[in-house]
């Protein structure tokens, strides 16, 4: 009885410490990228995805509607069926988001690398159960310069948002490989759904993609 809660006792001491570094993760994150919320310029796609963007710029059911239901013929980014990202940058918009003011468009952005980074951090302990190094490689993901473009750049909203989708599938999976529940499996598809209807580039979100194959593969 003892040892059982002196395990349980580590266990939770092992928790707590990790929950402290991810904080201070997270905080050394925002504090690097904080300048980037006060960036003006649009660039590359950006017209597609905001600048002449009409649905964006008239958030409602009714643009809600044609982003969800316009799958091989979308009528504002052409060629890619990404509801999720629109709908994000929708609500961006009706919370004050323009082109003279970028400012909510990156706070989400933002918001988003940040989460991504604890998620990261949780993956690696729970694989490996050593938080001092999964937070070590959660920080050089945060800060990695090659993960910059994705906050101040509108148009890659949809790769913030495939990479969270893609962690919490596999935070959902592990756990399920472990335990056998079924509530997780199904939880694991509805993220892995999600990030379907994101459409992300194959950069951020491949990684993810990549490994939650791998463990299926492990799985079977």
């Amino acid at each position: 009885m003892n040892a059982r809660i002196t395990t349980e006792n580590r266990a939770m001491s092992k928790n707590w410490f990790l929950a402290v570094l991810i904080v201070f993760v997270c905080a050394a994150v925002i504090g690097v990228y904080w300048p980037v919320l006060h960036a003006q310029t649009i660039s590359f796609d950006d017209t597609q995805y905001l600048v002449e963007n009409e649905l964006v710029k008239n958030p409602g059911w009714s643009s809600a509607q044609r982003f969800i239901w316009e799958v091989l013929e979308p009528s504002t980014v052409k060629g890619y069926y990404q509801p999720l990202s629109m709908l994000s940058l929708m609500l961006d918009y009706s919370l004050g988001g323009r082109e003279e003011n970028l400012l909510p468009f990156h706070r989400t952005s933002l918001a988003l690398h940040v989460a991504n980074t604890a998620l990261i951090i949780v993956i690696l302990y729970m694989l490996f159960g050593q938080p001092l190094i999964a937070a070590a490689v959660g920080l050089l993901f945060g800060l990695h310069p090659m993960t910059v473009e994705s906050i101040p750049w509108v148009g890659e909203r949809k790769t913030l948002l495939a990479a969270f989708f893609a962690l919490w599938c596999l935070i959902l999976y592990i756990r399920y490989a472990r335990k056998n529940t079924k509530k997780l499996y199904v939880g694991c598809l509805v993220f892995l759904s999600a990030r379907s209807f994101v459409q992300a580039d194959q950069r951020t979100a491949a990684g993810g993609d990549a490994a939650a194959g791998f463990l299926a593969a492990q799985k079977t």
